[in-house]
């Protein structure tokens, strides 16, 4: 088991209080956990919206672009909301939708793993102990750590080739966001170079992405 303790530097610079109302959090609640009912009765448990609008509608097809586990995690945050099984059994039937994109690294080279599997495999096995999501998620934090982290840079790439000509010399601030996936299977599997890598990543976006007031 891996203890370290990790110390917030200047953390007055993130102290401004922000208060929303306990009623327009409610109220705004249920509307999105009625809006995933319709999502699921509509279109099937077992597809997903495409990135980007067309015409203004989203087109679902297969579990293949970043925001899939998102999706996936919103169930999950539904059912917790609610105790309500429909989320549930939603989410759990996306489960062979994760294989599949391992199997046959689908947007497996890609900067935002973490964003699919940490909302998705290890939030089930958060909340459920499904042995099988926690296999999934490991399996991607491996391979992301193999193909997404740079050991030499001690950030996590932007796999984004079209852009970066394959150079792999480039990080953004939302790639902080896939750490998480790497702190949990160090947890889980006690092999501490995830957390040094997820720990390094936070490092250099503090050093280079982040400006004195705290903004990026």
């Amino acid at each position: 088991m891996i203890t370290k303790r990790i110390a917030l530097e200047r953390p007055e610079r993130f102290a401004r209080a922000h208060t929303i109302p306990r009623e327009k959090l409610e109220a705004a609640a249920t509307a999105a956990c009625e809006k995933l009912r319709g999502l699921a009765e509509k279109n099937g448990s077992t597809v997903f919206p495409g990135t980007c609008s067309v015409d203004k509608k989203y087109v679902f097809n297969i579990n293949n672009n970043w925001e899939c586990g998102m999706y996936t995690g919103c169930y999950w945050l539904a059912y917790l909301l609610t105790g309500d099984e429909f989320f549930r059994r939603v989410a759990e039937e996306q489960t062979d939708t994760y294989r599949r994109r391992i199997d046959e690294l689908i947007g497996m080279d890609d900067h935002d793993v973490g964003f699919v599997f940490t909302p998705a495999c290890v939030a089930q096995y958060r909340v459920t102990g499904d042995e099988n999501a926690r296999d999934l998620a490991l399996r991607a934090c491996e391979y992301f750590y193999e193909h997404s982290y740079s050991k030499e840079g001690k950030f996590i790439i932007r796999l984004w080739k079209s852009w970066d000509k394959g150079t792999g010399c480039r990080t953004m601030m939302d790639s902080l966001m896939n750490a998480p996936l790497l702190f949990w299977a160090a947890e889980q599997t006690g092999r501490a170079e995830y957390f040094d890598a997820a720990l390094a990543h936070n490092k250099t976006t503090a050093d280079y992405l982040i400006r004195e007031d705290g903004s990026s």
